[in-house]
This record gives structure tokens, C-alpha cells and sequence, in this order.
């Protein structure tokens, strides 16, 4: 196998997605990290990363995969050991709009997490950092619930977002 280029085991990220691109500046390292269900996207990342590694543009949106959108904070062990075992535990489930990650969280909150918890908000992580994706009626559980009152995919933020809207419009 290491005679055809294939090299290291079995790679996991995060969210069960494969990565490309260039890892370091200089034309010597370039990433294909692709696990098993990668292969399935094996024929279009050929176009789009050569022609970012050639230094253009790729001809379609990668950015969900580039590697330059990796940090610090997916190197972290509180986050990444516990979010590879979600993923890989949601790898065959339901891929809702919007899902959030729980493992390895709150990671990282600005000074002003408490008062927006306690505000009722449900948040959502961002490179690491909590922030509000919106926030409840009174009386609401703030989570994401993505089969609520039996309509599958309405979530919990949906009733909410007017209310949200009107607050910050009055």
C-alpha cells in the first residue's frame, strides 16, 4: 500500500467529513484526508483541490472541507476526542439542517454566556465558542429539537425566531 501512496490508518474528524487542501506554506504538503465514506466524493475533490493547490480558485464551494479552516481549537483534547465519538455515533442518524455538536462543549464562552443563558438562549459553537443562535419563550426548554410537536425537521427555534425579531426591532 505505501508503494501506491497510501499511507497512516484510518483518519477521523470531528464531524465524520473529509478535509483537503495545503497544510503548511510550501508546496511540499498537501492533505487528503478522506475516511470511509469519503470515497463517495472522491470524483469531484480532484478538480476542486488541484486547482486550489495549483494557487487558483476552486471551480465549487470546499469551504465546508478546506483544512484552512481548522485551528487550535481542533487540536484541542477536551473537544476532539469526545467529538470524534459523537460523530462517528452520528454518522448513519438523521442529518438535520443546523445540527450542533454537544460533545466537548462549552469549550469556549464570551463574558457575556451567562447572561445570554440566562436570558434563555440556545446556543451553538463556532470554532469553539458558544454563541446565541436564538432564545426561548418562557417556559421552553433551550435546546434544539428537531421533531417538535411531530413535524419533522420544525425546530424548536422557528416559533421563537419572531418572537426574537420583535424584541430586537421594538
Amino acid at each position: 500500500m505505501s508503494s501506491a501512496g497510501f499511507r497512516g490508518l484510518e483518519s477521523f474528524t470531528e464531524d465524520t467529513n473529509f478535509f483537503v487542501g495545503s497544510c503548511l506554506k510550501s508546496a511540499v504538503c498537501s492533505v487528503r484526508g478522506f475516511q470511509s465514506h469519503g470515497y463517495r466524493g472522491w470524483w469531484g475533490w480532484g478538480n476542486g483541490a488541484g486547482s486550489v493547490d495549483a494557487g487558483g480558485e476552486s471551480p465549487f464551494d470546499l469551504w465546508p472541507v478546506d483544512i484552512r479552516g481548522f485551528s487550535s481549537y481542533h487540536r484541542s483534547d477536551r473537544q476532539l476526542g469526545p467529538r470524534v465519538l459523537e460523530g462517528q455515533g452520528h454518522h448513519y442518524a438523521m442529518h438535520w439542517p443546523h445540527f450542533e455538536f454537544q460533545a466537548g462543549r462549552p469549550l469556549r464562552r464570551s463574558v457575556l454566556y451567562d447572561r445570554l443563558k440566562e436570558s434563555g438562549a440556545c446556543f451553538g459553537s463556532k470554532s469553539g465558542w458558544e454563541r446565541a443562535n436564538w432564545f426561548t419563550r418562557d417556559g421552553e426548554q433551550a435546546e434544539d429539537n428537531y421533531t417538535l410537536g411531530g413535524r419533522i425537521g420544525m425546530m424548536q427555534l422557528v416559533p421563537s425566531t419572531g418572537l426574537a425579531l420583535s424584541v430586537c426591532f421594538v
